[in-house]
Parts: C-alpha cells; sequence; structure tokens
C-alpha cells in the first residue's frame, strides 16, 4: 500500500509541477502579451497627442491668418487706413442689396447715422450686435415681402417701448 502511496503521490507531484510550469509558462506569455499591448497603446497615445498637437497649430497659424486679415496690415498705407478708419467711415453709405455683408447696428445704411447711434437703448438690448441685415430679415414661405426679426435679450421697460415703435 505505501508502494501505492508513493507511487500517486510521486505522479501527483510531478503532475502538479507540470502545471504549475505550464502556468507559470502561459503567465509569462500572457504577460509579454500585456506588456507588448500596453507599449502599444502607449504608442498609439503619444501618436495621437503628436497629431493633435500639430491640428491645434494648423488651426492655430489659420486663426492668426484669419485674425490678421481683419487687423492692419504690416505696411503702413494699410496701417493708416485702418487707423483713419473711423474718421473716414462716417462718409461713406452702403446699398444694402441682399444684405449680406452689411451689418445691422453698425454700418451707415439708413440715413446718414447708425442704427446703434439712433437707437441706443435697442442695441443694448440686442441679442445679436454684430448681425448682418440678411440674417434679421425672414421672408416667409411663398412670400415676397421680408420681415424683421429683431431678437433681444429681455422684454423693453415703458421708456424703451417708444424707441422700439419708431424702429418699427
Amino acid at each position: 500500500m505505501e508502494a501505492l502511496y508513493a507511487k500517486l503521490y510521486d505522479k501527483y507531484t510531478k503532475l502538479k509541477k507540470r502545471k504549475w510550469s505550464e502556468l507559470d509558462k502561459l503567465n509569462k506569455d500572457q504577460e509579454v502579451k500585456f506588456v507588448t499591448y500596453v507599449n502599444a497603446a502607449e504608442e498609439l497615445i503619444q501618436h495621437l497627442k503628436n497629431e493633435n498637437d500639430q491640428l491645434r497649430a494648423q488651426v492655430d497659424d489659420l486663426r492668426s491668418e484669419v485674425s490678421s486679415i481683419r487687423r492692419t496690415h504690416g505696411c503702413g498705407l494699410w496701417r493708416s487706413i485702418h487707423e483713419g478708419w473711423e474718421s473716414f467711415s462716417k462718409h461713406l453709405s452702403f446699398v444694402v442689396g441682399e444684405g449680406t455683408r452689411i451689418r445691422l447696428w453698425h454700418d451707415r445704411w439708413i440715413g446718414d447715422n447708425t442704427l446703434k447711434d439712433l437707437y441706443p437703448k435697442l442695441y443694448v438690448c440686442s441679442a445679436a450686435k454684430d448681425a448682418c441685415i440678411f440674417e434679421v430679415l425672414w421672408i416667409p414661405e411663398g412670400g415676397i415681402v421680408r420681415v424683421w426679426d429683431l431678437r433681444f435679450y429681455r422684454a423693453f421697460k415703458d421708456w424703451e417701448l417708444a424707441a422700439s415703435y419708431s424702429l418699427l
């Protein structure tokens, strides 16, 4: 009986050792795979960060180009024109047409003054201070007549109603 027990115990320990060694091998293989995946993920994250930085740099470059168009040019002539624009623009008036380029409140398109100067209380309440005329004129379906669609932040006070009626 002792011989049988020793034989079984011997087989059991060998089997146990073999299983543990196989399990160790599997664990090491999985660990290597895991490390490989982690490294690949880190590389991908780094690549995406670099790509994000490159895109951000491109957007910043484009933003500076666009903003530089609206500001003075480095040339002295354009700088002088831009500096004198406020006084020069007082002598201009615009033909509305479709109204895609004429600003409702800021440009002189109706009479000798801007709407901002004629109706300062309404301008303060306006929700779209830089809107073009095209943006605030609405054409109903099948209609020919345009309708004003002015939007304001709040309801008018009693003393502002007269100005709103005269504007309309």
